[in-house]
Formats: structure tokens, C-alpha cells, sequence
């Protein structure tokens, strides 16, 4: 009689039938996290885009936005909101040097950032700006609004 210490073919088979099984069973989770995982990160992105956007508006405001002038028409009531964007500064389709912040290609995405700034009378007397920051993806699916305030006439003039 032979001895038999050594695993049969039928074992080994069935062995990586059961693996198998088990490996394509998580595999979708394994596409889903890495969905979600892109998803985040561009979100992310977004994010930290607008909020750099508005420190940059903090510090120098007419990097972005016009300088004021005896009446800019951006200080008044809500709905004379002034809107700085890509869209705004392009001219047959190109888009001049001023309005460059407006587009930013960053991870080989490109991401466009609009600028609102609005003033109310409560706000004009407390000679602050309203900044609102919403920066988009190309796609326009995702998009992230950030909001502050920016003082009037004490950021640096170029």
C-alpha cells in the first residue's frame, strides 16, 4: 500500500473553487471603495480650493475683485450682487490675465471658482464686503460654497 501524505487534485480544486468564491465576493466592495475614495478626494479638493480662495480674498481683496471706487456697484442691496468668474472675464472664448484665479487646473482637473461680493446697508456701515466663494469641478457635479467677510478699503492697494 501506497502512503498518502500529499493533498488529491480534488482537494487543490476545490481549495481555489472556495477562494475564488470568496475573492470575487468582496471584489465589488473593493471597486466601491475605491469609487468613494475618488469621490472624497476630489471633494476635498473642492473644499480646500474655496477656502484658500477666501483666505487669499482676506488678504488681498482686489486680486479678485474690483477696487472700490466712490460707488462700486458691487456695494448695495443684495440683489445687485456683483459675480467675478471665468465665465464673466472671457473674451472669444480666452481668457485674459486678470481672470486666471477664476480657472485653476490643479491634479490634471480643472476647477472654476466664482466670487460674489455684496454689501448691505448694516454691512456698508461696518465697511465690510460679503464674500461668498463657490468653487465647481469641470464636470459641475460637485461644488463647495464658502462665505465670509472681507474689510472695505483697508486691504492693500496695488
Amino acid at each position: 500500500m501506497q502512503s498518502e501524505k500529499g493533498f488529491s487534485l480534488l482537494e487543490v480544486v476545490a481549495s481555489l473553487v472556495i477562494i475564488s468564491i470568496v475573492l470575487l465576493s468582496f471584489y465589488p466592495f473593493f471597486i466601491n471603495a475605491k469609487t468613494m475614495s475618488d469621490s472624497n478626494m476630489e471633494r476635498l479638493v473642492v473644499i480646500n480650493l474655496a477656502d484658500a480662495t477666501l483666505e487669499r480674498l482676506k488678504a488681498d481683496p482686489y486680486a479678485y475683485i474690483e477696487k472700490p471706487s466712490t460707488d462700486p456697484d458691487y456695494l448695495s442691496i443684495k440683489s445687485g450682487e456683483k459675480v467675478y468668474s471665468n465665465t464673466n472675464c472671457q473674451k472669444d472664448g480666452v481668457v485674459p490675465d486678470p481672470c486666471i484665479p477664476f480657472s485653476i487646473e490643479l491634479n490634471g482637473e480643472n476647477y472654476f471658482v466664482v466670487v460674489k461680493s455684496s454689501q448691505t446697508n448694516g454691512e456698508s456701515e461696518s465697511k465690510l464686503i460679503e464674500i461668498l466663494v463657490t468653487v465647481k469641478n469641470e464636470s459641475g457635479k460637485i461644488n463647495y460654497s464658502v462665505e465670509g467677510y472681507i474689510p472695505y478699503g483697508q486691504a492693500s492697494t496695488k
